[in-house]
């Protein structure tokens, strides 16, 4: 027995300087084995123990385990399988194992789950082991999955898998936070139903690598519910091999299952705008880069002849494969096409309509090969549908609608929610037939809105009455009807019913029934006036949108006069956004409409109200400003009055509705980075919305976007903000002394303010990565004048925060002047703070400066006479700012109060000139 001990262990020794186990060894350790099995195994467990100790350590422990492992499987192979001995010995070995397994040192567990993992995969269900060793092989494996260490969770991976612990890998790879081990798990996870549920959640992890695993895994799998995420994937991922190997896994779906088949995948009516989004670049990326020309061809000859039959989903498809198909071979989709009378273009769809004419209206552009016959004929029907396509205002929360409109800007192809989305379709379709024609498109538009509107602008030669000059009767007739019952009513009082004559009392039930007629007949026509004035806001804002400055003026300015007026007039709020933002278009193409009708926009935005008007008004000023320069140097009217809507502006960064707090911020940052604007103000509260805890993440995205180029682009850029953040500063610590309370502190984060601005106003910073050379130690300019306010306010929070803060600043890049002068007002500081901390912070950096200064205090005594006069000017912008920062309360209430605009009626004729129409100024409560 105790030769067979001392040999075994000779030869493990003996094997371990080589890499690989030669096969003399594995032979003379299965003739031991033979010899003594008793003796083997305790051999093997002492070499064990041993070797767990060093375990990554030392290399020579891994090919120490790797001689164990071969003799194991050497002997597994050879010995039958109703061998007691070998029974015994992997009985024992599993013990050992498992007990390894629960050790509390690391290094043990490691390499205990190492050889498990080796000597599970010697296919031991077909020995006898006792089944309650398995049973706790999963209890322990599933700890071993929640292991701290990396390492040996991935090992466990592997047990859980040879132990069929399926259900334990699917929940272990969702909370896995390594990517290479979720990677694993997915490799050596099985494939089942249940699996592949799991797996497919993967296609959304973080890791791209993680993502194209998930891919490869469900390649060959036969369930397709999992091809929606591929979908998204082909054309969303970031990464071009996860894309590539989604875009395989749709090759083969569709050409197994149809290009059409894609449809049954998802529920557009029952997703997010985001995903809507997706869904349309993930079909678009399909018809045009995955499907062939026989698989259009296929879903174009199978649904064209039935199209008010199919589903939304497959409607979308086709759409997509028709438009992909033109630009592929426009012969073949002719000949494949019906007749432009048979594409049902005119039909209501009941279950989606305004999908339904979107998509069918981008059918028939199709159609559009250059043939004038198609082109006049779908033009007569564009014209047609644009008088008479059914309209209704929604009734819908602001705050939705709001959060639609945000999410169209600046899309081309979106799903329509309302009816403005189908008739923007068909004027942007009459856009395209007229690509080159824009006067002729004016043209039509104008004959379309004007036929429109003739109800309520009639021609006055014709003796036609409008429909205003009959609202005005039915409302004087109303009035004089009630009169009368009012004055009959008094008659029979002071008579008495019964002393009453028989024509009276009947005269009395005659006017009841006129007034209730002439009731019904007045809120028919206000009815009808709406309906008009919304068709033709509609149908003028897209015009608008459309059109470049110059073409058709004066017809334009006329409709402008005469839809613009009368619509702000009604307390309907739908008409009075349409008409907002009619307004807004044109003023984009007419200077002269933008300087007479700005304060329009500017009443509207300081009621600070949270709505849908409010928003149009708000898209509408910060295009003015991108169009137009009011320069803040000059004095005119206009200049001075766009400062001050911009200060209205600034306001909605505040503001809780994300939509319009997020075109505040995107519209306020792209105004400054086009020089638009220099005001240190708006960046200050730009500063104070980026470290705000409880700013929106999307805010606070296109904030650190903003911060981290902004500063790069020009030297100017860089001084606006480092007076921004002195601005900011003197409002936070106005707030910390309790001069002011318009801030909560408790959610500005200071020192990452002081860190973020120290960082991109370095000068080694802006040396490396500034497109521009500084002139300027930003440093050494921050430095100055928070130090001087430090040294003026020593008890208050400046003395308290400002110089902990200036040990960051890179003093080594002052020159000499400056750091002397550094130096003597660091010496100032050291003496009048109190604060301990601020103390110890100066004191290294007085040590430190002494050694670098220069005695020159001559020369930088002009320098800080210099730098006085900035702090001097820069203290009273603070005060200013102050003065002027005030936080409002939005008020989120859906009012319902007409527009007053005007002082003299609307004009009857038409044709008016456009400077006569700016003579009419607009009467606004402010």
């Amino acid at each position: 027995m105790q030769n067979t001990y001392e040999d075994i262990h000779t030869s493990i020794s003996l094997a371990l300087p080589y890499k690989s186990v030669p096969r003399r060894y594995i032979n003379q350790l299965y003739s031991l084995f033979d010899q003594d099995s008793s003796s083997y195994f305790k051999a093997i467990q002492n070499i064990f123990l041993q070797l767990c100790v060093l375990f990554h350590k030392d290399q020579n422990s891994l090919r120490g385990l790797k001689v164990i492992y071969a003799s194991l499987a050497d002997i597994r192979q050879k010995k039958p399988e109703d061998s007691a001995e070998m029974l015994r010995l992997f009985t024992n070995m599993i013990k050992l194992l498992l007990m390894g397994c629960e050790a509390r040192e690391k290094i043990q567990r490691h390499a205990s789950s190492w050889l498990l993992d080796k000597v599970l995969s010697l296919n031991l269900q077909a020995l006898a082991i006792p089944a309650h060793l398995f049973d706790k092989t999963t209890r322990i494996c599933k700890e071993l999955l929640k292991d701290k260490h990396a390492g040996i969770r991935f090992h466990a991976v592997n047990i859980a898998k040879k132990c069929e612990m399926t259900v334990e890998l699917l929940k272990a790879m969702n909370y896995e936070p390594d990517k290479d081990i979720r990677k694993h798990i997915i490799g050596e996870i099985s494939i089942d139903k249940r699996a592949c549920k799991g797996i497919s959640k993967r296609l959304k992890d973080n890791e791209p690598s993680v993502r194209l695993a998930a891919c490869r895994k469900l390649k060959d799998l036969q369930d397709n519910s999992y091809c929606k995420d591929i979908l998204l994937m082909s054309v969303m991922d970031r990464d071009k091999e996860v894309r590539e190997a989604a875009s395989t896994i749709l090759t083969e779906y569709i050409k197994t299952n149809g290009l059409i088949s894609l449809s049954g995948l998802l529920q557009i009516t029952h997703t997010d705008s985001k995903k809507q989004r997706e869904i349309l670049k993930g079909f678009k990326y399909v018809c045009e880069n995955v499907a062939t020309i026989e698989q259009l061809t296929d879903v174009i000859t199978g649904n064209i002849n039935k199209i008010t039959e199919i589903t939304c989903e497959e409607l979308l498809i086709l759409r997509m494969s028709i438009e992909s198909l033109k630009s592929k071979n426009e012969n073949l989709l002719y000949s494949l096409m019906p007749e432009l009378s048979k594409l049902g273009l005119g039909f209501l769809h009941n279950e989606y309509p305004l999908m339904y004419t979107q998509n069918v209206l981008r059918i028939s552009m199709c159609l559009d090969l250059g043939e004038e016959f198609t082109r006049t004929a779908l033009m007569g029907i564009l014209k047609e549908m644009c008088e008479e396509y059914p309209l209704k205002a929604r009734v819908i929360k602001e705050s939705l609608e709001i959060q639609e409109k945000y999410y169209k800007l600046g899309l081309e192809d979106y799903f329509p929610t309302c009816a403005q989305d189908v008739v923007a379709q068909m004027v942007s379709c009459i856009r395209y037939l007229l690509k080159d024609q824009e006067t002729e498109f004016c043209r039509i538009l104008i004959e379309v809105i004007n036929e429109v509107r003739e109800p309520i602008m009639p021609n006055i030669d014709m003796g036609e009455i409008s429909l205003f000059e009959k609202r005005d009767y039915l409302e004087n007739k109303l009035l004089n009807l009630e009169d009368e019952e009012k004055a009959l009513a008094n008659e029979i009082g002071l008579v008495g019913e019964c002393s009453t004559s028989q024509e009276t009392l009947l005269r009395k039930l005659q006017l009841e029934e006129e007034i209730n007629k002439a009731d019904q007949e007045l809120e028919n026509t206000n009815n009808h006036i709406l309906d008009i004035l919304y068709r033709s806001l509609m149908l003028t804002c897209e015009m608008l949108r459309l059109t470049k400055h110059g073409v058709m003026d004066a017809e334009v300015t006329e409709i402008i006069q005469t839809l613009i007026y009368p619509s702000l007039k009604f307390k309907e709020r739908h008409i009075n956004v349409l008409a907002i933002e009619c307004l807004g278009l044109f003023c984009l193409n007419h200077p002269q409409a933008c300087k007479e009708y700005l304060y329009i926009f500017k009443v509207i935005l300081q009621k600070y109200a949270v709505g849908v008007l409010e928003f149009t008004a708000l898209k509408a000023v910060l295009d003015f400003f991108m169009v137009f320069e009011f320069e803040e140097t000059r004095k005119t009217e206009l200049d001075l009055l766009g400062g001050n809507i911009l200060e209205i502006v600034s306001k909605y960064t505040e503001c809780a509705n994300l939509p319009m707090r997020s075109v505040a911020v995107e519209g306020i940052c792209k105004l400054l980075l086009l020089e638009r604007s220099r005001r240190p103000d708006l960046l200050a509260k730009l500063l104070l919305c980026f470290f705000d805890s409880e700013s929106p993440d999307p805010v606070k995205q296109v904030l650190h976007v903003f911060f981290t180029h902004f500063p790069l682009v020009s030297e100017t850029n860089s001084k606006s903000l480092a007076d921004g953040f002195l601005l900011s500063l003197s409002l936070i610590s106005a707030n910390i002394n309790k001069l002011y309370s318009g801030l909560n502190l408790s959610t500005i984060n200071v020192n990452k303010i002081f860190s973020f601005v120290f960082l991109y106003l370095n000068p080694a910073y802006l040396q490396k990565h500034a497109k521009f050379s500084t002139n300027i130690n930003f440093h050494f300019y921050m430095f100055f004048i928070l130090s001087q306010l430090a040294l003026q306010y020593p008890d208050l929070a400046q003395g308290k925060i400002y110089p902990r803060m200036l040990i960051q600043l890179n003093f080594l890049s002052f020159n000499h002047i400056e750091m002397s002068l550094a130096y003597k007002l660091l010496k100032g500081l050291n003496k009048c703070i109190k604060d301990r901390t601020c103390v110890n912070a100066v004191n290294k950096v007085v040590e430190s400066l002494g050694k670098h200064c220069e005695k020159v205090e001559k020369k930088h005594e002009g320098l800080e006479n210099d730098m006085m006069e900035v702090f001097r000017d820069g203290v009273k912008k603070a005060e200013e700012f102050l003065r002027g920062y005030k936080r409002i309360a939005f008020d989120g209430k859906d009012e319902e109060d007409p527009i007053e605009v005007f002082k003299d009626d609307v004009g009857e004729k038409r044709g008016s000139e456009y400077e006569e129409g700016m003579e009419k100024r607009i009467k606004l409560d402010e």
